[in-house]
Formats: structure tokens, C-alpha cells, sequence
């Protein structure tokens, strides 16, 4: 998956989809963000409109060199677009 902070016009960097439902998905990724942090996150593999969905970080604790990040939707993802994520 590709994250970006929301509203942020930095490279967006990948992570690694642990966990997904229809109200948010768990993120695995190098760095640690603050509880409430907005992110935009998109599957790699998907077209070129698939627009980027945003989330709030709900959660996030390290595991091993990683963090696990729990990403709740701030808007309404579809069974379609869920499914791209893996």
C-alpha cells in the first residue's frame, strides 16, 4: 500500500497491509505516527483513479524495527475498493 500524509505533497512511502475491514485497515511501516495523525493511503497495485482514501490513525505500537499502525476511514470505502487492498 502507499501512505502519504493527508494533504501532503511529500513522496508517498510504502507499507504493508496486516489487516483490513470496512471501517479502516492496520498498516505496517518504518516509522511511528502520533495518535489522530490524518494519512492517505492507496493500494500500489491499483489503477491510476483510484483515488486516495483518506484515514486517522487510531492506533500504533511498535512491533520488532516496524509500527502497526490502525487506520480508521474518514469516509465510506466500498466492498470494490476494500478489496484492492488485499
Amino acid at each position: 500500500v502507499l501512505v502519504s500524509g493527508a494533504g501532503d505533497n511529500a513522496e508517498p512511502f510504502s507499507g504493508w497491509i496486516v489487516d483490513r475491514s470496512l471501517g479502516g485497515v492496520c498498516v505496517l511501516t518504518d516509522d511511528e505516527y502520533p495518535i489522530g495523525t490524518l494519512l492517505s493511503i492507496r493500494p500500489s497495485a491499483a489503477p491510476e483513479t483510484f483515488a486516495w482514501i483518506c484515514a486517522a490513525v487510531r492506533s500504533c505500537r511498535q512491533e520488532r524495527n516496524s509500527w502497526k499502525l490502525g487506520l480508521q476511514f474518514l469516509q465510506t470505502v466500498t466492498w470494490e475498493e476494500l478489496r484492492m487492498f488485499g
